[in-house]
Formats: C-alpha cells, structure tokens, sequence
C-alpha cells in the first residue's frame, strides 16, 4: 500500500514539473492552471504519504536554512510596506519550497531523478514546438516588434526555461536518452526567436558548457556531435526573422554603457531602499512600492537585489549560504558522475540569469534547485548508504 501511493506521488510530481513549461495553456476554472491543479494534488498525496509511511529522509542543511527563511518572510509582516504582499510572498515561498523538497523525497534513485529531468524537457517540447509552428504558419503576426512569442507567455520567462531546459536534455543526450537531443535545435530556435537578450546570453552559456562536457569527459562521437551542433546553430540563425541579430548585437552596447533595458534605474532606486533598511528590508514583496518612493515602481528584475531590500541582510545573507550550499553540493559529486556537470551548469546559469530576473520566486528555480539537492542525495547513498537512513516522521528532535 505504501509503494502504492508513493510511486502515486512521484506520478503527480512528474505531471508537476511537465507541466509548468506550459502552465498557462490550460485554465480550470475556479482553480486556475492545470498546473496548479495537479500542485494541489501532490500537496494532499505527498503529506499523506509521509503520514502513512511514518517516515521521510532527513533534512540537508539546506533545507533547515530554507525553513528559516520562509520564517524571516512571515516574519516580516510586522514591517513591510505592503503586510498583505508579505504574507502573499511568504505563502508563495512555502508552496516553492514543497516542490524542492518533494524532488528530495520521493525522486531518491537515479531512475527517478531522470524521470523528472526527462519531464521538464517534455515540457519544454511541447511548447517550443508550438512557437515555432506558429512561428513558420504565420500563426501570430509579430507586428513592428521582432520578438516572437506565444500569447499570454514571457518572452524573457519562456527563454530562460529553455535554456535550462537545454543543458538537461544535453545531459540526458550524453547518458543514452538520445530521443532528447531533438529538444537542442527546437529549443535554440524557440529561444532566439523570443529576441529575449538574456536569454541568448544564457544559450551561449550552455553552449559552452556543453562543448566543454563533449571533449572534458570523452563522450563518444563528440566530434561528429559537435560538428552536428555546429551545423544546427548555423542554420538556426539563418532561419531567424529580419532584425533578430540586429537586436542582439545591442548586448555588448548594453553591458558597456547602457541601462540593460531601463535596468540599471530599477536597481538603483532598490538600493536607495535597501540603505534606509539594511538589516530587516523593506519587507516580502514590498519591493516595488519601496522603490517607488525613490523613483521606480517596478519589478527589481534581479533575485540578489530583490531579496536583500525585502528582506535586507538577514535574509539575504541565509539565501548565500543556500546557494553556497548548492554549490558546494555539485562539486562534491564524483568526477565522474554525470550529474556533476548538470548540477554546476544549471546552478551556474540560474546565478548568471538571476542577474536580469526575479528568479527566486520562479518555480524552475525551486526544480533545479531540488534537482542539485537529490543528485547529492543520491551520490551519498551510492558511497556511504549509513548517512541516508529515513527518520521517524515524530522524532522530536531535528536532525540533518
């Protein structure tokens, strides 16, 4: 009956992350996205499942840290700008939060942890092969703008989860999964074609990494994989609208002396609020309308920037450690096991886009981040089975 209902919670985590490439095709309503369903769902099975099996494995560190922050959110209530937004990002944080730690719990094999991966590149298929229909059938008319993308969807959003999308199915491509490699060009495509800058920054980023995974670990046939990829970009960028390489070359102009998109101004009305709070922030979710006292009424567009002026250096400071956590997870893993290189790739390109994006709110940040966390778990147990014994779901004491 246990393995019934835990291979049930793993079914519904798989739909989860399925799903949230493509969360706003499906509305139900009264409930919302079809991916919010299917979250609601998890929730129930998976706190049923841990009840009925009287057990679940024992916290990292990272995720006592996690507590704690999501604790300094509600906390801030008392003082934030907005207390409503305080509570709404709090909630928002707890339910981001759930997704990571239901990866720890019920993905602990290999098998399974690749399911998930294999889910978010699915995902990421369904929609990109959408774009670029709708892209070559003159679906959707771009108008004056070249950027081209699906209705209701953020170009930015959509370019970011590819990217990520990308480095996974290179890493299930490498491994035997070669029915994923048909994702590299589709999304490389989907993902220039939204114009999105930091998007293409993040691309090149993967690219990288991957010609770095092909001849730093010998895969077989990398050369005619290589030359394969080179051949796909070349014609990936020939079949781009007019004007799309013309809006990109701006990247370089941008870094060296402009606004990164009107950026810039943002951050520096977010750090204006930040020197009047330092230590507590302004507060969960109060960042726009703090910043707006200085100027900008704007989303920060930048995770570090966000969390310390909401949540000042406290919180900031437990969201370093976390991420140094992540880190120090992915180097540990064995040289040899494939998981290191996703782990760093994908941890990496979430610091590099966090740069231009509000990423920690963001569920693919919270799947990567329970993606690092269970490869870690999983490397462990391989060399020492000892350290990943469950605990008993109504010990008192916290152990980790």
């Amino acid at each position: 009956m246990i393995v019934l209902f835990q291979k049930l919670t793993y079914v519904l985590l798989w739909l989860t992350i399925f799903t949230m490439p493509i969360q706003k095709h499906f509305i139900i309503p009264g409930i919302g996205s079809l991916n919010k369903a299917v979250g609601i769902a998890l929730a129930g099975l998976a706190v049923f499942t841990v009840l009925l099996q009287k057990e679940f494995k024992k916290l990292p560190l990272f995720f006592v840290l996690l507590i704690l922050f999501i604790f300094v959110n509600i906390a801030s209530y008392f003082w934030a700008s907005v207390p409503a937004d305080a509570l709404d990002k709090s909630v928002l944080f707890l339910q981001l939060a759930f997704i990571a730690w239901a990866i720890y719990e019920f993905a602990c094999t290999k098998e399974r942890l690749d399911g998930l991966i294999k889910s978010f590149v699915l995902g990421c298929s369904v929609i990109a092969i959408q774009s670029i229909y709708q892209y070559l059938t003159g679906s959707i008319q771009m108008g004056v703008s070249t950027r081209f993308f699906i209705e209701g969807y953020n170009p930015n959003s959509l370019g970011i989860i590819w990217s990520l999308g990308l480095a996974m199915a290179m890493y299930l491509t490498v491994n035997g999964s070669k029915l994923y490699s048909l994702f590299i060009p589709a999304g490389a495509f989907a993902i220039l074609l939204t114009g999105s800058r930091t998007a293409m920054v993040l691309l090149i980023f993967v690219a990288i990494c991957s010609f770095w995974l092909l001849f730093k670990y010998r895969i077989r046939f990398r050369k005619i994989i290589t030359l394969s990829l080179v051949i796909i970009g070349w014609f990936v960028v020939s079949q781009l609208p007019p004007g799309q390489l013309e809006r990109f070359s701006t990247v370089s102009d941008e870094l060296a002396g402009g606004t990164l998109n009107g950026r810039t101004v943002i951050w520096e009305s977010g750090l204006e609020t930040f020197s009047q709070r330092p230590v507590l922030g302004a507060g969960a979710g109060s960042y726009q309308e703090a910043a707006a006292v200085y100027g900008e009424e704007m989303s920060s567009h930048n995770s570090y920037l966000s969390i310390l002026t909401e949540n000042g250096l406290i919180g900031m400071g437990i969201f370093v450690i976390m991420l140094s956590i992540l880190l120090a997870f992915s180097f540990k893993l064995e040289k040899r096991n494939p998981y290191r290189w996703l782990c760093l790739t994908l941890i990496t390109t979430w610091m590099i886009l966090s740069i231009a994006s509000h990423a920690e709110a963001q569920k693919y940040t919270w799947i990567i981040f329970g993606i690092i966390i269970t490869a870690h778990y999983i490397n462990v147990k391989i060399k020492d089975p000892v350290k990943t014994k469950t605990k008993p779901l109504f010990k008192k004491r916290i152990v980790w």
